[in-house]
């Protein structure tokens, strides 16, 4: 148990005091222009158990050692990031990771480099060429990178995460219709479908929901092929023969939203926990600017609530995609409403805007 004494002296240092945290993976990627990601697992010692049994939701952000590089701690994972401008940032964020390195081994710890890899985010054609190490070994540079189920690609586009989620979509839908080749209850049907597939459309779609209507058509796909198949399970013949039935009607009859109408209700719902406090994050809050109106009355119609900036990166902001939508409806929706009452308000108007 010395070891283990050892590394609790070393936490209580950094001042945890909402309790321990077992290592498990590091994230270190550069922000720039480019910016690399680096993921990391670290190799476990025989106090492993004696972590787990010490696992807690926090960790205090008072990690001294990382001094010229942004971070995020979340569960058991440290995302190390930086932009990259000039060559001498490629060497202050090679000189955290070292740091790291090093108060891992004062304190009997270890990653394994092998599992370690950085992610560089531009859309810029030309970079600075960088490389990392820790503990001498390079790390692999990766274009896309799974993090917390979303996959996240070198250019900030979402396209192939979505290109996946509907792949994987429509795997789950066969599955769930092979085995229930039997059945004929329409409601078992809808609730597989909502718990299995509908979810993992639904994942996380506050970030990556699609932009043009190709991916949006994608996703849809997923949903127009179950509400066929389960019209075919119920009626024997498919809706297309003798007389076609629109997928509208298809999903009007099964009460189902469209999917593009799930993820703006979903976003919505979001941006209203943002902005009553339900969501405490004071970066979002920061980012979120609302609109002066002019003294010119003519022009009060067209008033919106929230300002937009107007350059490229807000095509691929998750929250001014948000702010957008919600300008487009500010008037049919009142963000003072209790979160019940918006999130009824809220599923009418989605539909059409």
């Amino acid at each position: 148990m010395r070891s283990c004494e050892r590394e609790v002296r070393a936490f209580v240092d950094l001042n945890i005091h909402s309790g321990l945290r077992s290592w498990s993976q590091v994230f270190v990627f550069e922000l720039r222009e480019p910016e690399p990601l680096i993921f990391g697992k670290r190799s476990w010692s025989r106090s492993q158990s004696f972590y787990r049994r010490l696992r807690s939701p926090a960790i205090n952000s008072n990690f001294s050692t990382i001094k010229h590089s942004g971070y995020l701690l979340y569960a058991d994972d440290l995302k190390i990031y930086k932009s990259i401008s000039k060559p001498s940032d490629i060497a202050l964020l090679q000189s955290d990771l070292n740091s790291i390195q090093l108060w891992l081994n004062k304190n009997k710890l270890s990653f394994c480099p092998q599992k370690c890899e950085y992610v560089q985010f531009t859309r810029k054609r030309t970079t600075i060429p960088s490389s990392y190490t820790i503990n001498n070994v390079p790390l692999k540079l990766q274009v896309h990178k799974k993090d917390l189920g979303v996959t996240f690609s070198k250019n900030l586009s979402f396209n192939d995460h979505i290109e996946n989620v509907a792949l994987s979509s429509l795997k789950i839908l066969g599955f769930v219709m092979r085995t229930l080749h039997r059945v004929d209850d329409p409601d078992s049907f809808l609730l597989l479908y909502k718990s299995l597939v509908l979810s993992k459309l639904s994942y996380a779609s506050v970030v990556w929901m699609p932009t043009t209507g190709t991916y949006r058509h994608l996703l849809e796909t997923v949903q127009a092929s179950f509400c066929r198949r389960l019209f075919f399970r119920l009626n024997g013949f498919y809706p297309v023969y003798p007389e076609g039935i629109s997928y509208s009607d298809l999903r009007e009859h099964l009460s189902l939203p469209s999917i593009e109408s799930h993820h703006k209700i979903t976003s919505l719902q979001i941006l209203h926990r943002i902005m009553n406090n339900r969501i405490d994050s004071m970066d979002l809050v920061s980012d979120v600017c609302l609109v002066v109106p002019s003294i010119r009355t003519r022009a009060l119609n067209n008033v919106s609530l929230f300002y937009i900036p107007n350059n490229s990166f807000t095509s691929i902001s998750p929250l001014y995609q948000i702010l957008k939508l919600y300008n487009r409806c500010h008037r049919q929706l009142d963000l003072s409403l209790t979160f019940d009452g918006f999130a009824r308000a809220v599923v009418g108007v989605a539909e059409f805007n």
